[in-house]
């Protein structure tokens, strides 16, 4: 990949209507330190104000791992006020990751361990490797996950599944991963990786960008609510569709036998 600025802890490739964003620091297994951190507040700033909205958003690793978490080297000399407003930054990313209107995509190959396999949970879809490993072994070192592990790993794999992972810091290999659920596509190597991520990025082109933007938050939203008020939230969203120019393009497509062309409006 050609990323921009290939001397940054976070590096970004904008390919087509595909951002992807690699953390680089290979030779601490991309552990997030203050400038990572710092510099993945700044990509995502780019991704919510850019002036054309990107159709997803891939974030994966460099050097053969995903991310090794919060960089524990880095933290030991701070202050405990700094250790906080550290780890709550690294929480901020994950939320920001989540909240992205567009599909998001993490592909894991080696670690995802503690604040690394927070910010994979973060994303919509899990794309890992026969070399991925996950893990929240933050118990380990005093603390627990604090970047949303144990609600939205809980969410994914179940309560009893989630206690085990983070009771015992339990590493679950990328495997094991896809038959718990915590992974939805495991590749045999870091090519068939690739090669999966670019067909997912490939069938998503044919779909409406709003169509996906309003299914992602009815299902985001709408697992918080009561069936009933989840159901009003879905028919607030699909209503707007209707009368939008994809919408007409999508029928006259479907008419005319044609690939439909949508601009996302």
């Amino acid at each position: 990949m050609n990323f921009q600025q290939v001397d940054r802890p976070v590096r970004v490739e904008i390919d087509d209507a595909v951002w992807t964003l690699e953390l680089s620091r290979p030779e601490r297994r991309n552990a997030i330190d203050l400038v990572m951190i710092d510099q993945l507040h700044e990509a995502l700033d780019r991704i919510e104000h850019a002036t054309v909205a990107p159709r997803a958003v891939v974030l994966t690793g460099a050097g053969g791992s995903f991310c090794s978490g919060a960089d524990l080297k880095a933290r030991s000399g701070m202050a405990p006020e700094d250790r906080a407003a550290h780890a709550s930054r690294i929480a901020q990313s994950a939320a920001r990751i989540a909240h992205l209107a567009m599909p998001t995509i993490a592909v894991v190959d080696g670690f995802a361990l503690g604040a690394g396999c927070e910010l994979s949970l973060a994303c919509d879809i899990r794309i890992a490797t026969d070399r991925a490993v996950f893990g929240l072994p933050e118990t380990a070192v005093g603390v627990i996950p604090g970047a949303g592990g144990t609600q939205r790993l809980t969410r994914l794999v179940g309560p009893a599944r989630a206690k085990e992972m983070i009771f015992w810091g339990l590493r679950v290999s990328g495997a094991e991963a896809e038959r718990a659920g915590l992974a939805q596509r495991f590749c045999p190597s870091a090519d068939a990786a690739a090669e999966e991520l670019k067909n997912l990025l490939d069938d998503l082109a044919s779909r409406a960008p709003l169509a996906i933007a309003a299914a992602k938050r009815a299902i985001d939203a709408g697992i918080e609510l009561p069936l009933d008020e989840a159901l009003r939230l879905e028919s607030e969203l699909v209503a707007p569709l209707f009368g939008s120019h994809d919408y007409q393009e999508g029928v006259d497509a479907f008419a005319e036998r044609r690939p439909p062309r949508f601009r996302g409006y």
